[in-house]
């Protein structure tokens, strides 16, 4: 998953990943990324969870310190 409110910041993330074969979903919206962390949570046992997320730091709406932090909060409320 890589979260940046600049959708061009995505681009060369993306590319990365690709080319690492590594899938992925990009988010321009951190909210929608921090839903979308946690529906995944419950598909973990099919091994679909994220395991691997890249973040911008400052996003208006949700900084990526919060997010990460948010993340953080569902995976030890799962354990």
């Amino acid at each position: 998953m890589s979260v940046d409110d600049n959708v061009f910041n995505l681009i060369p993330v993306g590319l990365l990943l690709d080319e690492l074969k590594i899938k992925h979903d990009d988010f321009s919206d951190p909210k929608k990324a921090l839903r979308a962390y946690k529906k995944s949570l419950s598909k973990r046992c099919c091994n679909k969870g994220y395991r691997l997320v890249i973040t911008d730091i400052q996003m208006p709406s949700l900084d990526g310190n919060r997010l990460s932090e948010e993340i953080l909060k569902e995976l030890k409320e799962k354990k």
